[in-house]
């Protein structure tokens, strides 16, 4: 079995929320912009991004779709 069959095997809820729209806007991301256009823009912010959650210690990364 793998870890995220696991983790979903138990009644513990699995937490998702990153604040990734509060991210884009700190590294200049304008209000009403649309992040998940950084995608295709500016794609290493957003590696970058979600590997400061995976060190952080975060399991689950989701997708950038802020907006």
């Amino acid at each position: 079995m793998n870890r995220l069959s696991a983790l979903l095997g138990h009644d513990a809820p699995i937490l998702l929320d990153g604040g990734m729209g509060t991210l884009l806007q700190e590294h200049g991301l304008d209000d009403g912009g649309a992040g998940e256009l950084w995608n295709v823009d500016r794609p290493e912010v957003v590696a970058q991004l979600h590997e400061q959650y995976a060190e952080a210690g975060a399991r689950i990364l989701t997708t950038n779709t802020f907006g």
